[in-house]
């Protein structure tokens, strides 16, 4: 998903949701998916590539951190 964020200075694209079935993890996948991610959205000069996951995914985390995606920022929910 390609949007305008007020928070980023480049065009910037969103995985909205990366989940990868327990039984096929460390085996390349989700870097597989990333990278492609990654090719498509170059091609529509697409700056940045943002996604969000929750606190308590630690294995998520550093899986992220390796593919070279930084937390910078907070995202703050409000239940209605």
């Amino acid at each position: 998903m390609m949007k305008n964020f007020l928070h980023h200075n480049q065009r910037t694209a969103e995985i909205v949701e990366l989940i990868v079935d327990e039984h096929h993890r460390n085996k390349h996948v989700g870097k597989a998916l990333i990278e492609h991610v990654e090719k498509s959205f170059k091609a529509f000069d697409i700056e940045e590539l943002e996604l969000s996951t929750s606190l308590w995914r630690k294995d998520a985390h550093r899986f992220y951190s390796r593919e070279g995606f930084i937390n910078n920022h907070y995202t703050f929910i409000k239940k209605l």
